[in-house]
């Protein structure tokens, strides 16, 4: 995370669960694509926290997205904020 806060969301269709370090945020039943924002979480800038995502899909459409809000709206996760 380049920033020392920030906000995320999850998009989901149907269910979707994220945590991010201990913080998690989720919803988990059947919709349409929706959000779910987490709450604003504080961070050393440039620290690595385990991230655990789910997600599951009830027929119709499909759609799990994360996104994050580092001073500029939100925003898609890049590929390159990601490391295995």
């Amino acid at each position: 995370v380049p920033v020392t806060s920030a906000q995320f969301r999850v998009g989901s269709d149907d269910g979707g669960s994220v945590q991010i370090g201990a913080t998690n945020f989720e919803y988990w039943g059947e919709r349409g694509c929706s959000y779910t924002n987490s709450s604003q979480m504080t961070f050393t800038a440039g620290q690595t926290l385990a991230l655990d995502a789910w997600f599951y899909e009830n027929g119709g459409s499909e759609c799990f997205i994360l996104q994050w809000n580092i001073g500029a709206g939100f925003v898609n996760v890049p590929a390159s904020a990601f490391s295995s």
